[in-house]
């Protein structure tokens, strides 16, 4: 419950025009890069505080210089590959996204997280796979239109 809770703060601070770092401040439910590589696998990247030091094209702190191929968009929105260099975790996020869109990330080792779009959401992201050493993939799609994928990175 408390994950769906911090998605949800999340998702309407960001729709609000608030930098994700206030949703860390204010919710209390993050604590600063508490988890590395392997055991960020399956976690929330904002509850596991990776998103404040995360690095791509949206809600992170920074962007990767030279790598457009990070940030893809299509019919199904914009997906982005998100990384954390203090947390070693790659995760998925899709903007001007649909409702019932799926978004993934997938790893070299072959680890993967998926998350679907929400009703009512235009935007969402995936929980993490390890980024330890490994490249990894973020993809978008909806039965019906074209997959649209990152490149790996």
């Amino acid at each position: 419950m408390l994950k769906i809770i911090s998605r949800i703060s999340a998702l309407v601070l960001v729709a609000a025009g608030l930098p994700l770092g206030a949703m860390v401040a204010t919710t209390g439910t993050a604590e600063a890069l508490s988890c590395y590589a392997g055991g960020c696998y399956a976690g929330d990247p904002v509850v596991y505080g990776c998103a404040s030091d995360g690095v791509g094209d949206g809600w992170g702190t920074g962007s990767q210089p030279g790598k457009p191929d990070t940030s893809v968009s299509g019919d199904v929105g914009t997906i982005e590959l998100e990384w954390s260099p203090g947390c070693q975790a790659k995760w998925a996020k899709v903007i001007n996204s649909k409702p019932g869109m799926y978004l993934w990330v997938e790893n070299a080792n072959g680890d993967v997280q998926e998350y679907q779009v929400n009703s009512g959401y235009t935007y969402a992201w995936t929980n993490m796979v390890s980024g330890y050493n490994q490249k990894a993939q973020a993809c978008v799609y909806n039965p019906g239109y074209e997959v649209y994928c990152t490149a790996w990175f």
